[in-house]
């Protein structure tokens, strides 16, 4: 009972709301990022887009602190360090919902793959 409530009600609510974040911060924050960086003389915050995934990117390097696991410094594909810099309060919260959002629906549907939740 409780592991139903869990996959479908947790899960569902999660996929949700990174759905609905995905859009807001896709829309809002990473074109307002873009020229923030553009105007002070620098490249857009990534280059590269791959099936939506600079949202993703950008979310994180906003949302949590760089050289954290999940703001890699080493990260070719994203300058975290400059990009963190020009997220503002309404950016990082929007980020780190985005970001954690995405990474508790990740879970419990895999968790819920091997385990056979889903049955």
């Amino acid at each position: 009972m409780i592991v139903d409530f869990i996959y479908n009600w947790v899960g569902g609510l999660s996929m949700l709301i990174f759905l609905v974040s995905w859009v807001l911060f896709a829309r809002l924050s990473v074109p307002a990022i873009d020229r923030r960086m553009i105007a002070d003389g620098h490249d857009r915050a990534c280059r590269w887009d791959q099936l939506g995934m600079r949202t993703f990117w950008i979310a994180t390097a906003v949302a949590f602190p760089f050289g954290s696991i999940l703001n890699n410094k080493y990260d070719p594909s994203i300058d975290g360090e400059t990009v963190h810099q020009y997220g503002r309060r309404f950016d990082r919260a929007l980020a780190l919902i985005l970001s954690l959002s995405g990474l508790i629906f990740i879970v419990i549907l895999l968790l819920g793959l091997l385990l056979g939740w889903d049955q």
